[in-house]
């Protein structure tokens, strides 16, 4: 029969760094639906279509200095407050 602590094996807490989302520019309205449009690499590639949804577009991306590979990602909320999936561009 085995006993609990046979079967209980000591924890090892393990850190994972991961690169910090910096927040670099909030948009709205038109700029936002603009800004969505625009094409991959200089934006997130929205289509017009989803791009007329939106209201609020989030521009958040690492520092030079984090660790990590260098990105943008551009987080869309519409006016529901519904989010879309995220786009991340490599770069900046």
């Amino acid at each position: 029969m085995l006993s609990v602590s046979s079967v209980v094996k000591p924890y090892q807490l393990i850190t994972i760094k991961i690169n910090p989302m910096h927040l670099i520019e909030t948009l709205t309205g038109e700029a936002a639906r603009t800004l969505a449009t625009t094409r991959i690499p200089f934006g997130p590639g929205f289509s017009a279509e989803e791009a007329q949804t939106i209201h609020t577009l989030e521009l958040h991306g690492s520092s030079c200095n984090d660790p990590g590979p260098d990105y943008c990602e551009f987080r869309a909320i519409d006016a529901q407050g519904q989010a879309f999936p995220p786009r991340r561009i490599t770069g900046y």
